[in-house]
């Protein structure tokens, strides 16, 4: 019995692909995921045609410009070929048994004569920190709906109930789960729960939510709802106005919103909710006084699939600061003490030059805006330029301005300082400090053996020399390719991992195609499987043409294998803190002759490199130090800076 599954998704590719898996990997084989790309401007486009070509269950849908997730979503549904169909966020997970167990439970209900619209189950709230149970009752009606969503954001039913019922709302801003499946239960009725947490739900925090932080979204989608329900008894629609103020969203109840809530009337049950969200308001507001003198800082991004970035967030977080994930809203509407930026470019990506223009001006309105209230404004030097070209005028507008409108300045090396304030001369007049980038053994299980990791990558048991990364084309790994193949050992082998980007993926392919000696593993590779691929390797190569910083060199040394990498940007800085036994570096262009030199390091599976210098105590410290250092400057004029440049010996 074919079953379709449908996903919307948009520039979320690292997330997306561990959906994509565990759809593919069900138990029930008869399914159809139809995964609609959303307007995506990474490399979701290459990534699901590249999967699709090799299992034809996976079928794409390319929107050339977002149409939002509820009309993604009714696109997918309306093209599906199942009985069946439900849903699935490209940021959580399926268990590999969820589609077997609903179809299951679906002919045994109705072998049973009973008469319901759809099936649920149980979640898996899976968090950084801890992982727990939801505990959802047997059945919904739809008169529990309108107190909370008790069913959650999926649902497994009928196509045909879901077109009957109208698909999704497409002007829905918010609660389009709940809008549609309140429908859903009115035309069929009760909804029933297989109990089984077979839904993975990814509680990392994450700016992008369309369920967090914008209080007019979700009045708007409330009001929306509201209108649709007004010949509800007046008790179930307070109850529908209270959700407003539940668990999600932790908006505070102020005086205004007694006179909506008191327009239902007064009724006993709704009271008592609204008892225990005021209960729950103080609580929240004792704890944020008692935090207040801990700063409170705006972080972009605070997660994303690097985990230095979550690294550094949760362990300020230890130290009491409040973190906070990134959006124009939370930057205009809270009250920061520090927003700190990473990879600043990341902000202007866009389709055109114009956009981007248009998006260099709403940052800036934004950090002028934070100036001129006393925010300090705090930026992670990691590369002087963007790795890609994507427009020229808009690269050549930002220099002009961004740097200027920062207060504080982090590089990581001294070095790396140096080449900021010659790049970026209004650097010099900014406080300024030495941090460097924290290793990443706590990130990480420790690397398997060699023998053993080789074993279960199908590796032969040799001297490996391993590129790990996305391959992009600063990193250079045509040039590694050309290198390796003028080595004239057989007992050697060179293994290539990670996701192509704006690479030619045949080229590369065809490279290699003719030596026996080379592996490539052209796909993403995730978190549970860095250990696996570090562990296999003798010598990490970073062939890179050019670079500041490099995480990928951290990598290696966290897991205590050696580097090869050319004598550029902080690199010999790196080596100056770890050592030559460590890190070998030449001068370009790589060479066999540099491959030769790296295999006669000592690498044996027992040696363990001194990251003492990337300590994240002293890292974290550190940054508390910076961000307490006022900018001495109360206007948008150039700031006459301290400078603060940390010892990094």
């Amino acid at each position: 019995m074919l079953v379709s599954i449908y996903m919307p998704t948009k520039n979320r590719v690292e997330l997306l692909q561990r959906a994509v898996e565990s759809v593919l990997a069900q138990t029930h084989r008869e399914i159809e995921l139809w995964v609609v790309n959303d307007g995506s401007t990474d490399a979701t486009r290459e990534y699901l045609d590249r999967v699709s070509a090799a299992d034809p269950r996976l079928k794409a849908i390319h929107n050339e410009r977002s149409l939002g997730a509820p009309a993604s979503r009714n696109l997918a549904i309306q093209r599906a070929n199942g009985v069946f169909v439900t849903g699935l966020d490209d940021d959580d997970s399926f268990h590999e048994r969820r589609i077997e167990a609903l179809v299951n439970a679906w002919q045994a209900h109705e072998a049973a004569g009973q008469k319901f619209s759809c099936l649920f189950t149980q979640d898996l709230w899976a968090s950084p920190n801890a992982s727990e149970v939801s505990n959802k009752p047997a059945r919904v009606e739809l008169a529990d709906m309108f107190a909370f969503n008790l069913i959650g954001n999926q649902v497994f039913t009928k196509r045909e109930y879901f077109i009957q019922a109208g698909l999704f709302d497409e002007h829905m801003p918010a609660w389009q789960d709940l809008d549609m499946f309140m429908r859903l239960l009115r035309k069929f009725g009760t909804a029933l729960l297989v109990d089984e947490p077979l839904y993975i739900l990814d509680l990392a925090p994450r700016g992008d939510r369309i369920s967090v932080g914008n209080r007019s979204r979700i009045e708007s989608a409330y009001e929306r709802l509201a209108n649709k329900w007004r010949d509800q008894p007046a008790a179930a629609q307070q109850a529908l106005f209270l959700q407003l103020f539940g668990r999600l969203y932790g908006f505070d109840f102020e005086a205004r919103d007694f006179k909506r809530f008191l327009r239902f009337g007064v009724h006993g049950r709704t009271l008592r909710t609204l008892a225990g969200i005021l209960l729950r308001q103080r609580a929240r507001r004792r704890s944020n006084d008692a935090a207040r003198s801990a700063p409170h800082v705006l972080m972009f991004p605070k997660h994303s699939d690097n985990p230095y970035l979550n690294t550094l967030s949760e362990r300020l977080e230890r130290r009491g600061a409040r973190v906070d994930d990134f959006t124009f809203a939370r930057a205009v509407n809270g009250r920061y003490d520090v927003v700190h930026i990473h990879w600043p470019d990341l902000h202007l990506h866009a389709r055109s030059s114009w956009r981007s223009v248009g998006k260099q001006a709403r940052l800036a309105l934004v950090m002028m805006y934070l100036r001129a209230r006393g925010t300090r404004i705090v930026w992670t030097v990691h590369n002087l330029k963007p790795h890609e070209r994507h427009h020229s005028l808009p690269e050549r507008l930002f220099p002009l301005w961004y740097p200027r409108l920062c207060t504080h300045v982090i590089a990581m090396t001294a070095h790396g300082l140096a080449a900021a304030q010659q790049e970026f001369p209004s650097l010099k007049r900014k406080v300024a400090a030495v941090i460097p980038h924290g290793h990443y053994r706590e990130a990480y299980p420790r690397a398997e053996r060699r023998s053993d990791a080789r074993a279960k990558l199908d590796l032969q048991d040799r001297f490996t020399f391993l590129f790990f990364g996305n391959i992009r084309p600063y990193k250079n790994v045509p040039g590694l390719i050309a290198a390796f193949r003028a080595l004239p050992h057989d007992a050697v082998q060179l293994l290539i991992v990670g996701q192509p980007q704006k690479m030619d993926i045949d080229a590369l392919q065809q490279s290699v195609a003719d030596d026996p000696r080379i592996r490539l593993r052209l796909e993403f590779v995730t978190d549970r499987d860095v250990p696996l691929y570090m562990g296999a390797a003798d010598v990490v190569v970073l062939p890179f043409d050019s670079i500041l910083n490099s995480g990928s060199m951290l990598l290696a040394l966290s897991f205590n294998r050696a580097v090869l990498a050319p004598r550029i940007g902080s690199l010999p800085e790196i080596q100056s803190k770890v050592g030559a036994r460590w890190v070998t570096l030449y001068d370009a262009p790589l060479s066999q002759e540099h491959l030769i030199e790296a295999m006669r390091q000592d690498v044996s599976d027992d040696l363990q490199a001194d990251l003492a210098a990337f300590d994240w105590d002293a890292v974290i410290q550190q940054t508390l130090d910076l961000y307490g250092q006022r900018d001495r400057t109360s206007s948008l004029a150039p700031a006459k800076t301290i400078s603060a440049v940390s010892d990094t010996r």
